[in-house]
């Protein structure tokens, strides 16, 4: 990764897994942060050769190996949080990883440590979560600025019609939020009043179809995520199942040399 440097301390940090970009300015500006025993400042930048301390403690390159990107393909099952840690300890995506972890790749369950999910689905959505050791390709995959396609299929009840759905194809305010673009379209009918219909999102904002939804008076029974991006969760997945994926060098280098979005 020569061509990365030089490179913004924040986006180092999160480029060799240590903290999120976000998280790294917070770092900074809580002076935690020394690049050759200077105390950092935002937008200062890194050479290879560069020592980076954080809480004194030493987090350059001839200790932290640059990692390899890598991503997982996950289906996370409906009734679990997206999320590491939950107050009123409901399971969490975390939880049911590290037990496939620990059978499925037990010479090395220390990797669930360095994954982090790209993007969420919520507690009763369930589907492909994709996660990833690279915080900067997990920035691009989720920012709605990068324009990335996310596919559902959504089971609902409700009499629609292709064309009622179309109401919503050129975006919508809801509840003083907009909502962008979308392609959704009658996948399978089931009957008069329940049909499955697929939804492309393209900016994925926070419980977007349920509240598209909501304002159709239509009632999701059900939610799946099966495609993210360049990966489309295979048919004989099922939920927990997990398995690590190609990472086209192609999109590592887009997600590594995008700087601003």
């Amino acid at each position: 990764m020569k061509q990365l440097y030089p490179m913004r301390i924040n986006k180092y940090l999160s480029y060799i897994g240590v903290t999120t970009r976000r998280q790294a300015d917070k770092m900074i500006e809580e002076g935690r942060v020394n690049i050759d025993k200077t105390i950092a400042q935002l937008g200062d930048k890194v050479n290879k050769n560069s020592r980076v301390t954080l809480d004194k403690t030493n987090v350059s390159p001839n200790k932290f190996r640059e990692k390899e990107s890598k991503v997982w393909m996950f289906y996370k099952p409906k009734g679990c949080l997206t999320t590491r840690e939950d107050t009123q300890g409901r399971p969490t995506v975390y939880e049911a990883i590290e037990k496939v972890m620990e059978s499925t790749f037990a010479q090395n369950p220390s990797s669930i440590h360095d994954m982090k999910t790209i993007g969420r689905l919520d507690m009763n959505s369930e589907g492909l979560l994709l996660l990833t050791n690279d915080g900067q390709l997990k920035r691009y995959l989720e920012l709605p600025q990068s324009r990335i396609e996310r596919v559902y299929l959504v089971k609902i009840s409700g009499n629609v019609s292709d064309r009622y759905l179309q109401q919503i194809q050129d975006g919508a305010v809801i509840d003083g939020t907009k909502y962008g673009k979308l392609k959704i379209y009658i996948h399978k009918r089931l009957s008069s009043s329940k049909c499955w219909i697929k939804v492309h999102l393209f900016e994925g904002k926070n419980r977007e179809i349920r509240r598209l939804m909501s304002a159709l008076n239509l009632h999701v029974i059900s939610l799946k995520r099966i495609q993210h991006g360049p990966y489309v969760m295979p048919k004989s997945f099922k939920p927990n199942n997990i398995t690590p994926v190609e990472v086209a060098p192609s999109l590592i280098k887009l997600a590594h040399t995008i700087e601003k979005f």
